[in-house]
């Protein structure tokens, strides 16, 4: 009797050990793979959802211009995607050039945990229509040769809105997702003012989901309201939004610098400072997490192909890639 007694309290004890072990090995093992990083797995911008850090990524450096076909070599952006990697595992790119080509095969070749949303760029139309629909066609064949990186394509950016240099109908654009549509199974939106995209229900009920860009900083106001006017201007938009769509801020950020001495679009230079974007990242960032809503920062690196005024300057790196006071002390290997 003694001995089946003893039997059973070591079969208990064991038991009781065993347990122990799982639920260690769940806080210390499971727990930890379903960080952030983890959600890049399972990505689909379709849901009202906040999917971890996301910004906006164009590996251009300095003397490097996508116009003259001057493109960074394998080397730097493998560089910048193991910088990135660390913070962020979602990106958006602008269009299907060699620099995205080679974005994609990096994630791929190095097994880096990064999913992109991938952008179309349309020129102005009809002037450029053959040239439109062969970018279609590549992006396409991007998305399909790395269906485990792509999660969303963006067709168009900044296309719709009364300033812009490369505009396009929107009924054009709506033959374009369709052309998209018919040839993958992932989401597809357009990239946009979100001002300029209020008018367009037809626009709004043919993508997945919206995809709208915010700018405080274009708008001339002052950084101790910058918030106040993002949520203002997001919700001018959501008011619009056809039931069960989501959304999604595919840009917004502030410059920290400019080489003018006179005003930008009657933005004074002294608007733009590293402290100012931190701000306004620590603050967007926050509120973004708290009300579910996935925001692409712009942008990763600044860009010195764009002019010495604000336009190259968003980064929070410097196109040297050393890290902006936003991020510094995620960074102080790169100091």
């Amino acid at each position: 009797m003694i001995t089946i007694l003893k039997h059973k309290y070591i079969f208990y004890v064991g038991l009781f050990l065993l347990m122990i072990a799982l639920v260690v090995i769940i806080v210390v093992v499971v727990l930890p793979l379903t960080d952030d990083k983890s959600l890049s797995n399972k990505i689909d911008l379709r849901q009202q959802k906040w999917f971890g850090n996301a910004i906006c990524y164009s590996p251009f450096r300095p003397g490097q211009d996508p116009n003259l076909k001057i493109y960074p070599t394998q080397q730097q952006i493998t560089e910048d995607l193991k910088i990135l990697q660390k913070n962020w595992h979602l990106i958006r790119t602008y269009s299907c050039d060699k620099s995205t080509k080679d974005i994609l095969e990096i994630i791929h070749r190095h097994k880096i945990d990064i999913k992109v949303m991938l952008g179309v760029w349309l020129e102005q139309w009809p002037e450029n229509k053959e040239q439109n629909i062969e970018e279609i066609k590549e992006c396409i064949k991007f998305a399909k040769k790395y269906e485990d990186i792509v999660i969303a394509i963006s067709v168009g950016n900044e296309i719709l809105a009364k300033w812009s240099t490369h505009k396009v109908p929107s009924e054009q654009v709506i033959k374009y997702i369709k052309m998209v549509k018919a040839k993958l199974s992932i989401p597809v939106t357009v990239a946009e003012d979100y001002s300029a995209l209020i008018p367009e229900k037809n626009l709004l009920q043919e993508v997945d989901f919206i995809t709208v860009h915010i700018y405080p900083f274009w708008s001339m106001v002052n950084i101790n309201k910058s918030m106040e006017m993002t949520i203002k201007y997001l919700q001018e938009i959501t008011k619009e939004l056809p039931a069960g769509k989501s959304i999604v801020i595919g840009e917004a950020g502030w410059a920290t610098y400019t080489a003018l001495k006179k005003s930008e679009a009657n933005v004074l230079p002294q608007s733009a400072s590293e402290k100012n974007q931190r701000r306004y990242f620590i603050q967007l960032n926050d509120w973004a997490k708290k009300n579910n809503i996935t925001v692409f920062f712009f942008e990763a690196f600044d860009e010195p192909w764009k002019g010495e005024g604000f336009e190259g300057n968003w980064g929070l790196f410097t196109s040297n890639r050393k890290p902006k006071l936003a991020i510094k002390e995620w960074y102080p290997e790169l100091k």
